[in-house]
Order: structure tokens, then C-alpha cells, then sequence
């Protein structure tokens, strides 16, 4: 595992932004990223053609798959009532480079729209 510099920055459906850049880890054999936003843990795993993303706190973790023009079902767990929330993901772009990831993604809660998201994640 290698150490990296990981920046990214996240758009929402009302075009709020958030930039965060910080150091990471990189598992070239198992082609994962993990790093720490705040308390926020992140795990990406890339596959060929899809991403698993998690994200974790000590109050709730999200596992999300992305696979481009796919709705996958994803599992959102809130750990201090143990009440898990099925949402769907409808991944509408999905671009993995050598060193960066390109995301645009849909989340849909009992068939209502959530919000729309627009992910960039580039690490050296």
C-alpha cells in the first residue's frame, strides 16, 4: 500500500459544492482507495466498469455500488436506532482514469428522487 494525496470535490442537486483534499492510502493489487474526511471513513474499490464506495461513521454507513446505466440497491444503516434504509443508486456517468474517478449518480429513496450528485476524485 502506497500513501497518496486525494482531492475531491462533490456537486449536489442544488449545486452546493465541497472540496476536500487530504493524505490517503492506495492498494494498487486490490485497486482500493481508502482515506479520512473528518470522521468520515471512505473505502473505494474499483472494479473494471463499476466502483464500490463505503462510507462510515461511528453513527451510520453507506455502501454504495455504481455501475454505469445500472439502478443498483444500496444499503444505508443508521447504527444507533439499527434501522437500515434501501436506497437505489442510478449511476449516469462513471469515467475511472489511471489516477482520477469521474461520477454522476441519482439516489432514490421508495421511487422519490433524492438528489442528484456529481463526484471528482483525482489522487498522486
Amino acid at each position: 500500500m502506497k500513501k497518496i494525496k486525494v482531492k475531491y470535490t462533490i456537486k449536489n442537486s442544488e449545486n452546493e459544492i465541497t472540496n476536500f483534499e487530504t493524505i490517503g492510502t492506495y492498494d494498487e493489487e486490490k485497486r482500493e482507495i481508502c482515506y479520512l474526511e473528518q470522521d468520515l471513513e471512505v473505502k473505494l474499490n474499483i472494479q473494471e466498469n463499476k466502483l464500490k464506495m463505503i462510507r462510515k461513521t461511528d453513527d451510520y454507513s453507506i455502501d454504495f455500488d455504481f455501475e454505469l446505466n445500472v439502478v443498483t440497491k444500496n444499503k444505508y444503516e443508521l447504527k444507533s436506532l439499527g434501522i437500515y434504509v434501501d436506497i437505489e443508486v442510478e449511476t449516469k456517468r462513471l469515467v475511472i482514469n489511471e489516477n482520477s474517478i469521474n461520477l454522476k449518480y441519482t439516489l432514490i429513496n421508495d421511487d422519490q428522487q433524492i438528489g442528484d450528485f456529481e463526484y471528482d476524485l483525482y489522487w498522486e
